[in-house]
């Protein structure tokens, strides 16, 4: 896939595309995580609740995952977290499907939240170590959109893989995982990755759970995102209460897509420019009043209008968030300060299926108001918070960081 080489596409180093193509490439197969319910229930036989039960073991896994792993990529380095996490992913997704006992399966799924994203907070890591500060937003964006246009693909291929059978889903998915793993072996080199001990006045703020600006944002984060997340829980009930058929349902996540893939590289180079607080208020907002609307929306072209703004929000919050943290991070803390955004996001994951559809067969109006009603919430903490300099602390060093290198 080409990528664009604007004046400000080529300030960002020859490593962070790196990191971009093999996210693309092990999005672009990330056939697993969609198409698990399908393999449980289906393949397996377990009863959808016995079925929940387990992606439940998967998402408390995952946020596990991004704790440890963001721990490791700071103690170890962040190569060598990639590549034990990549690379113990792709052994389990291999195993899995050959795994016939329940327990097993179980155990694997679990096993397979606790190393799924390991390398999640060390490649975010890598990218602060390497990009210069006044590039981070406009790097992450980037970032989403690969994993973004991988996804796209693999829905697709999914969907033809599965009809082959769905032990190609896993099989493929863990050639492409360990594809990145390989990339970040051979291309990306070993170097003294790991930051020097702090010094006792910046250890404070090594202790994440000690930066009240962190434990706030992260607060804030795992509630929007609970209501983000509510596009594959609720927002499809809601859809086909309106008498619109799930075909109607797929045409509006196409707008999530088309937009994400349109919009987030022509938004990239500007959204690095806006404050970060303010900009994480207009994102909190329109992913509010997106969700919001539905309470009002009844045919399929209002419908599809409420997943444009959340997916405007998106666009806009995914690429601001990881760089708050790390203005919010002293930089030999960065892996464990996004691992602990990681963490909310996952966390927000498992809870928002149970929370949503609970107040959704209460009340459905509630639950949209209440969407808006909390960013509201969201957004007056948020402008409350400005990241305050981090600790002084010993720069990364070695050449993964050398943010002169050009691509």
């Amino acid at each position: 896939m080409a990528v664009t080489t604007t004046p400000a596409s080529r300030r960002l180093p020859r490593h962070f595309w790196l990191l971009w193509v093999g996210t693309f490439v092990n999005r672009a197969a990330t056939f697993v995580a969609p198409f698990l319910m399908l393999f449980l229930t289906g393949e397996r036989g377990l009863a959808a609740t016995t079925a929940g039960v387990v992606l439940a073991v998967q998402g408390g896994g995952l946020a596990l995952s991004n704790l440890i792993g963001g721990w490791l990529a700071d103690r170890w380095g962040r190569r060598n977290t990639m590549l034990a996490g990549l690379s113990l992913t792709a052994v389990i997704v291999l195993i899995l499907p050959e795994v016939r006992n329940l327990w097993l399966v179980v155990a694997l799924v679990g096993a397979l939240g606790l190393v799924a994203d390991l390398h999640r907070p060390a490649l975010n890591a890598l990218v602060a170590d390497a990009v210069p500060e006044e590039d981070r937003t406009r790097a992450y964006s980037l970032l989403h959109w690969a994993i973004n246009l991988g996804m796209s693909v693999a829905m697709v291929g999914g969907g033809v893989l599965s009809e082959i059978g769905f032990a190609w889903l896993f099989r493929f998915d863990a050639v492409a995982t360990a594809a990145f793993a390989v990339l970040i072996w051979r291309l990306l080199p070993a170097g003294p990755e790991v930051a020097a001990a702090p010094s006792a006045d910046a250890s404070s703020a090594v202790d994440w759970w000690r930066n009240g600006r962190l434990l706030a944002f992260v607060s804030i984060t795992a509630v929007v995102f609970g209501i983000y997340f509510q596009n594959y829980v609720t927002l499809p009930l809601a859809v086909t209460a309106t008498g619109l058929t799930p075909r109607d349902f797929g045409v509006m996540l196409a707008v999530n897509g088309i937009a994400v893939a349109v919009l987030q590289p022509l938004l990239a180079n500007h959204l690095g420019r806006l404050r970060p607080s303010g900009a994480l208020v207009g994102a909190y907002l329109l992913i509010g009043a997106g969700y919001g609307l539905v309470a009002i929306a009844g045919d399929l072209l209002s419908l599809a209008g409420t997943v444009l703004l959340w997916s405007l929000g998106e666009i806009v919050l995914v690429a601001v968030g990881s760089a708050f943290v790390v203005a919010l991070a002293p930089a030999h803390a960065r892996g464990r300060y996004l691992g602990v955004y990681g963490a909310a996001i996952a966390s927000s994951a498992a809870v928002a299926p149970l929370a949503g559809t609970t107040i959704y067969a209460w009340n459905s109006t509630v639950l949209w108001v209440g969407c808006f009603v909390l960013t509201l919430i969201a957004s007056v903490v948020q402008l409350m918070l400005r990241p305050a300099a981090p600790a002084a602390a010993p720069e990364t060093v070695g050449p993964l960081v050398t943010v002169e290198e050009k691509a």
